[in-house]
């Protein structure tokens, strides 16, 4: 059991809760409603960066055995396609810049309303560790 301890210990989280709120500080800047959902299920809105030790509480690892480190962002914004679009080319930096970090997309969800026009209620893209 000790030495199950010592691997969930030393378990080093390369990005923080801080760091992907630095990603997307223009997002939270034009008060885009995001929701930051960690490895383990648990959704952080962007004010919770304020929280005090937030960083040792945000997991990007789902369990102690699993490999590869990962994390949600979500947009929980009614959108019309022409704005879908506008947001989808605006998350084009944001995943770069979480490319440079070592972080790939690797799925992407849209939930769609059952409305006549065509627009959607969210949009999350995950991303995974390279």
């Amino acid at each position: 059991m000790n030495h199950i301890r010592k691997i969930y210990e030393s378990e080093n989280n390369d990005i923080k809760f801080s760091d992907i709120i630095n990603v997307l500080y223009d997002l939270i800047d034009d008060d885009i409603p995001l929701t930051i959902i960690s490895a383990t299920g648990i959704c952080y809105k962007a004010e919770d960066i304020s929280r005090r030790g937030i960083d040792d509480i945000f997991k990007t690892k789902q369990t102690w055995h699993k490999n590869n480190n990962n994390f949600s962002i979500r947009i929980d914004e009614n959108m019309e396609y022409s704005k879908l679009c506008d947001m989808m080319l605006r998350m084009k930096t944001v995943i770069g810049r979480f490319e440079d970090l070592g972080f790939i997309l690797y799925s992407f969800y849209q939930h769609n309303d059952d409305t006549d026009k065509f627009s959607t209620s969210s949009i999350e893209y995950k991303f995974e560790e390279l």
